[in-house]
């Protein structure tokens, strides 16, 4: 048996050598030993890290990366399936957004704490009207969106009702009426030259 001279130091010194695991091809690492518990522990691992990327941290629901995959992949099944089996329509997608009108008053007069857990109970509160097939998020900071499969302008309408909404006048309302992009102020401050 050959020995190194770093176990040779520690044998002089009277500790025993600790044997070493054999590299990896070249690479300077240990074997991996992995079992199919540790297996499925870290797939677990990665569906909660996976989970927790597409939520959102303050109301706990589909955050804004979610709510995009979800519209894609339900824009593609509809392109798919435009028409379902026995003449039933199929390929239907319904939106509704939804905007948290007097919530800046409310954060002004209570503060962003109380402001957040107001947005977060409200949040809740709207995750349990819908279906276990519609998709529920957070869209930006105080607006919602609700993704709909299956669900016709009729069924979109019934939706906003159920939430004490007003139907599609007040949502024509909010489409012609011209958005600033976020953190756009409305006067610019020249700077002196």
């Amino acid at each position: 048996m050959t020995s190194s001279p770093r176990s040779a130091a520690r044998a002089a010194r009277g500790r025993a050598a600790a044997p070493r695991a054999a590299p990896v091809a070249g690479r300077g690492r240990r074997p991996c030993r992995c079992s199919a518990a540790g297996d499925r522990g870290a797939a677990g691992a990665r569906d909660s890290l996976e989970r927790t990327s597409y939520t959102d941290p303050l109301t706990g629901v589909w955050n804004y990366r979610y709510l995009q995959l979800s519209l894609d992949r339900e824009i593609a099944r509809c392109l798919r399936h435009p028409h379902r089996p026995g003449g039933a329509p199929g390929g239907q997608l319904a939106l509704l957004l939804l905007e948290v009108e007097g919530f800046e008053e409310i954060r002004r007069e209570h503060g962003y704490r109380r402001g957040g857990a107001v947005l977060r109970d409200l949040a809740q509160r709207l995750a349990m009207e819908f279906r276990e097939t519609d998709v529920f998020g957070r869209y930006g900071g105080e607006e919602f969106l609700v993704l709909l499969p299956d669900t016709d302008a009729a069924g979109a309408q019934q939706a906003a009702e159920r939430l004490g909404l007003d139907g599609p006048p007040a949502l024509a309302a909010a489409a012609r009426r011209p958005r600033r992009p976020a953190g756009h102020n409305r006067r610019r401050r020249r700077l002196p030259r």
